[in-house]
């Protein structure tokens, strides 16, 4: 929901790899955990304004190009720009 573009499995920020615009944002609905098959999150590019645009997993916040490489998430994604 909102404005990440949804490829398969793959997310993206708007205009990615471009600059997304201030003020985007949207929620990714994880499926629940399969034990046999849990699927950790892959980063392939994570570039952000560092404190402002926040992307959240399982609580914590990442920014900057700190992010969740290999989290397994337990629920839904936040993606918030100048948050």
């Amino acid at each position: 929901m909102g404005s990440c573009a949804v490829d398969g499995a793959c997310v993206s920020s708007p205009n990615y790899p471009g600059q997304y615009p201030d003020g985007e944002g949207c929620i990714i609905q994880v499926a629940p955990l399969d034990p046999e098959r849990p699927l950790a999150i892959d980063v392939v590019d994570f570039s952000t304004e560092w404190s402002w645009d926040l992307l959240t997993v399982n609580g914590v916040d990442y920014s900057g190009t700190n992010g969740p490489e290999g989290v397994l998430p337990t629920g839904n994604i936040t993606w918030n720009a100048d948050a």
